[in-house]
């Protein structure tokens, strides 16, 4: 984590398993959308190590598979400070496919 990473990614980092324990991948970007965080099962499933995804855009996942708008709508809710899920169908470090959306 980059010494400039907000005061709730720290926070949450710090927390004793939330992000380590997850099943799921899990991602922290700071306000301009930057990657703060990332935990082990992100780096098992993209292949992207912490090092290689700190201070990214998550765009580096992006297959082209899903049209702009969803991805508007996205960042309009995380901006407005609203909770967002979904899934993506991303690409892995290799270029590979993973997580196909329902």
């Amino acid at each position: 984590m980059s010494p400039s990473a907000s005061r709730w990614t720290r926070r949450f980092v710090n927390c004793p398993a939330p992000s380590s324990k997850s099943p799921v991948s899990i991602v922290i970007t700071n306000k301009d959308g930057n990657i703060e965080y990332v935990n082990q099962k992100f780096t098992e499933v993209t292949g992207y190590s912490f090092s290689e995804a700190m201070g990214k855009n998550p765009r580096i996942l992006k297959s082209g598979e899903l049209p702009a708008e969803v991805y508007k709508r996205m960042w309009e809710c995380i901006s407005n400070g609203q909770e967002w899920r979904g899934e993506f169908h991303n690409r892995k470090r290799t270029v590979n496919f993973f997580g196909s959306c329902p």
